[in-house]
C-alpha cells in the first residue's frame, strides 16, 4: 500500500501561513494600543504636574501667565480627546482582528480535522490490508504439502 498523501496539504500549509500573517497584524494593533495609551498616560502626568506648579492663589501669577496655562490645558483637553478617539478606533480594529483570526484559524481547524479523518480512514485501509496479507501467507504455508 502506499503511504499516505493528503491532497489538501498545500492548502493547509497556505491556511496555516495566512493564520500566522493574521496573528502577527493582531500583535501590531495591539502593540499600537498600548502605545497610544503610554501617549495618553505621559500627558496626563505632564498635565497633574502643571497642576502642581499652579500656587494655591491664582491671584499672584500674571494675567499672560494665566492665559498660558489656561491654553496649556485647552491643548491637552484637546490631545486627550483625539487619543480618546485614535484608542476607540484601534479597539474596533483590534476587534474586526480578532475575528479575521478566528475565521483563518477555524479554517486551518477544518482542514486539519478533514486530515486526521483521512488518516484515519487511510490507517484502517492499511491495518486491514496487512491483516489480509498476513491471513494469505498463513493459509499458504498450511496448504503446502509436506
Amino acid at each position: 500500500m502506499q503511504r499516505f498523501e493528503f491532497k489538501f496539504e498545500k492548502v493547509l500549509e497556505w491556511r496555516a501561513a495566512r493564520l500566522e500573517k493574521e496573528e502577527a497584524h493582531l500583535l501590531r494593533l495591539r502593540k499600537e494600543r498600548e502605545e497610544l495609551l503610554l501617549v495618553r498616560s505621559t500627558i496626563e502626568e505632564g498635565a497633574a504636574e502643571a497642576a502642581q506648579v499652579i500656587p494655591p492663589d491664582p491671584g499672584r501669577l500674571a494675567g499672560t501667565d494665566l492665559a498660558m496655562l489656561a491654553e496649556y490645558e485647552r491643548s491637552v483637553k484637546i490631545r486627550l480627546k483625539k487619543l480618546a478617539a485614535k484608542v476607540k478606533e484601534a479597539d474596533a480594529r483590534i476587534q474586526e482582528q480578532t475575528r479575521v483570526v478566528m475565521e483563518a484559524d477555524r479554517q486551518k481547524q477544518l482542514l486539519e480535522d478533514l486530515r486526521k479523518s483521512e488518516f484515519e480512514e487511510w490507517t484502517y485501509e492499511f491495518n486491514r490490508e496487512i491483516e489480509s496479507t498476513a491471513g494469505e501467507m498463513f493459509l499458504a504455508r498450511w496448504k503446502r504439502p509436506a
